[in-house]
């Protein structure tokens, strides 16, 4: 299985399943709510700590792929 668009054959004529894509950014946008709510109750530092870990985690694994 191709890991990106271009690998793929026919990837100038891609298409998508919009329902598909609004279920799972539906669910992503609720987690990211809740997620978002938890952390106003730590505080500015810890929630800025949180967001440079988590951005330093996925720099590092995207850069493993």
């Amino acid at each position: 299985m191709a890991k990106y668009i271009y690998q793929h054959k026919n990837w100038t004529n891609f298409t998508w399943n919009n329902k598909a894509i609004n279920v799972a950014f539906g669910e992503v946008r609720h987690l990211q709510g809740k997620i978002t709510g938890q952390m106003s109750f730590l505080g500015f530092s810890i929630q800025e700590e949180t967001n440079l870990s988590t951005l330093t985690l996925e720099l590092l694994s995207l850069s493993r792929q």
